[in-house]
């Protein structure tokens, strides 16, 4: 059985977790986005 001191851990370990998670999607969100300005540029380049 877990203490409370150790659950309580686990609850902030896991709320972080969500925090970085959600800032890591945000940054590849904007890295996919600049992916897809790259590949419509060049596209037109080699038109």
């Amino acid at each position: 059985m877990l203490d409370e001191e150790t659950i309580k851990k686990y609850v902030e370990a896991g709320r972080i977790a969500c925090i970085v998670k959600k800032e890591i999607e945000k940054y590849v969100k904007i890295g996919m986005k600049i992916i897809d300005i790259a590949r419509y540029i060049e596209s037109r380049i080699i038109e």
